[in-house]
């Protein structure tokens, strides 16, 4: 006599002895901080091209297709490439810029997706010599690994009111 195991008992038995379907084993530490290190080297990376007036290497991690979103300080729901264009007119006009980092925070959602979010202040000089400062400016980021490189699939930006730092008078000859 064959011996009639019901369907059900075995898909109780793999689930108890293997987890549910499509759970992925959680991350080794030494993966997490990995992944903290190179997320972190991006993000550097773009503000570094920022501070040195260089949108195209601010800009070169952003994933360029149309699934990638930013949103400006603005409100405006932009592609990167329209963000980037923008960008580089306001960049050309400065003599400047540099930030402070207040405070970041990163969370792995998936080996392949993280999302990180800083607030810094950020001090500028024009090309005519005004001088200006953001305090505070926040940026979410939301990265996805693909093809091995870390890239910008949702950039959101707010910040306060950029303030003029008033500029000492010339002493008087």
């Amino acid at each position: 006599m064959a011996l009639s195991i019901p369907p059900t008992f075995v898909l109780l038995t793999t689930l108890a002895f293997a987890g549910p379907p499509n759970q992925e084993a959680p991350l080794a530490e030494a993966q997490k901080v990995q992944i903290v290190k190179e997320v972190k080297a991006v993000v550097q990376a773009m503000a570094n091209g920022c501070q040195r007036l260089d949108i195209d290497v601010a800009a070169k991690d952003f994933q360029q297709d149309k699934d990638t979103l930013v949103v400006s300080s603005e409100g405006q729901i932009l592609e990167p490439k329209l963000l980037r264009e923008g960008l580089r007119a306001f960049y050309a006009s400065q003599a400047s810029m540099s930030f402070t980092r207040i405070q970041e925070e990163l969370r792995i959602l998936a080996p392949d997706l993280v999302l990180y979010a800083w607030s810094y202040k950020v001090d500028g000089t024009s090309k005519k010599g005004a001088q200006w400062v953001v305090d505070p400016e926040a940026a979410s980021f939301l990265l996805r690994k693909v093809d091995g490189a870390w890239k910008f699939i949702f950039y959101q930006e707010s910040c306060g009111p950029v303030k003029r730092v008033p500029t000492a008078p010339l002493p008087a000859k």
